[in-house]
């Protein structure tokens, strides 16, 4: 998404968080108002028949979320922020902007802009740059406008060695493992994949963050388990889509998307069965098993396979933290503006003064370098 895009999203989403808090302006609230009179009436066509589908799938966000009118001047207590504002962007700006499109979306380069590069290692063969050098039975596919990294053909002549692959870059690599099973490796992750056509089960061991679409496999009429470990739990599942957070040496984490899986402490043998919207606590030095609701970050949790950041009232000091952590910059924030709220979406660009100006723009804030550390303060 080229950068004025970025910047008009996050002003919208900006707008919404105001009106939903009762700070917006009145120019703000009356333009959210209209929008949700325009979503809400049934009368009034779309301004283009395309949109009409987002229209009724932006209502039915709408209503799941909303609790009711309250008043006449803040009738709506909760909105689902991400889709009104891109549903915003479509009906206020389609007939009167004119889309930069030529600006190059940074997000979709973002594996040239680093000098290191996702590897792979099956039995002896090694491959220290899937950009440039593959095996020959594997490919890059796109797969719902997201490439992947297709290794389903790829398989060691010994039936022992693991397909073992580490994503060192900044951004999100995808591959589908020869079962059929998409995992997708965030920053820093490495997983070890053991399985063949005479295997009774399907086992991998990871380090890191890695969301898996599991692949359903029978033989004979069985199912085949897939098993996750890491260090401290191991996840049994048989097909479903879930993310694994092993990035901390002490706790780690499983946030269940789809289907179900049985989570276990090595230590303890203490197991859990996860349900859709729940992520499980793994600690190494506890032997229970803690469940809680993950729904409310569910956007958040997402938003990295898109090469996205994510904010939805997050605390300037807290999104200047994430920052710096991916960037691997030092920002100091003023203590004025540390509880500033900041909404956004916008994509993970090459440079950290990209995102920067996105904020400062939208917001309230300024923020200047002096040796090597960023200062981010009120204006």
């Amino acid at each position: 998404m080229p950068k004025n895009r970025d910047l008009v999203k996050i002003f919208l989403l900006s707008v919404f968080s105001r009106y939903k808090r009762g700070k917006a302006t009145p120019a703000e609230q009356s333009l959210v108002e209209k929008f949700f009179a325009r979503v809400e009436s049934e009368e009034q066509p779309m301004a283009k028949p395309e949109l009409h589908e987002v229209k009724i799938q932006m209502k039915q966000e709408i209503d799941q979320y909303l609790i009711g009118k309250q008043s006449a001047r803040y009738p709506f207590l909760k909105i689902f922020i991400p889709a009104a504002a891109i549903l915003l962007i479509l009906l206020t700006f389609s007939d009167s902007t004119n889309w930069n499109a030529r600006h190059n979306d940074s997000s979709s380069n973002v594996f040239n802009s680093v000098h290191i590069s996702p590897t792979l290692s099956v039995g002896k063969l090694h491959f220290d740059n899937l950009l440039d050098s593959l095996p020959k039975e594997a490919r890059y596919r796109e797969l719902k406008d997201e490439q992947v990294l297709d290794l389903s053909a790829v398989q060691s002549l010994n039936a022992a060695d693991s397909l073992i692959i580490t994503n060192p870059t900044k951004a999100a690599f995808a591959v589908m493992l020869s079962d059929g099973t998409l995992a997708r490796l965030a920053s820093g992750a490495r997983i070890a994949y053991q399985w063949n056509d005479e295997s009774s089960d399907r086992k991998l061991h990871m380090k890191g963050k890695v969301s898996f679409d599991v692949a359903k496999m029978k033989r004979q009429g069985r199912n085949i388990p897939f098993y996750v470990e890491t260090t401290i739990q191991q996840v049994a599942v048989l097909g479903t889509v879930f993310t694994v957070d092993a990035n901390s040496n002490t706790e780690h984490s499983v946030n269940l998307h789809e289907g179900s899986v049985r989570l276990s402490h090595h230590a303890s043998q203490d197991q859990v069965l996860l349900r859709p919207g729940q992520i499980g606590f793994v600690a190494e030095n506890n032997p229970r098993i803690y469940v809680s609701s993950s729904n409310r970050n569910q956007q958040k949790l997402m938003a990295w396979r898109k090469q996205q950041f994510y904010f939805d009232d997050q605390q300037l000091n807290d999104v200047m933290t994430e920052l710096a952590d991916w960037y691997g910059r030092e920002i100091s924030v003023h203590q004025s503006a540390r509880n500033l709220p900041i909404t956004g979406i916008v994509s993970r660009y090459k440079r950290i003064e990209d995102i920067l100006e996105i904020i400062k723009m939208t917001n309230t804030i300024t923020y200047y370098e002096k040796k090597g550390v960023i200062y981010v303060g009120l204006k």
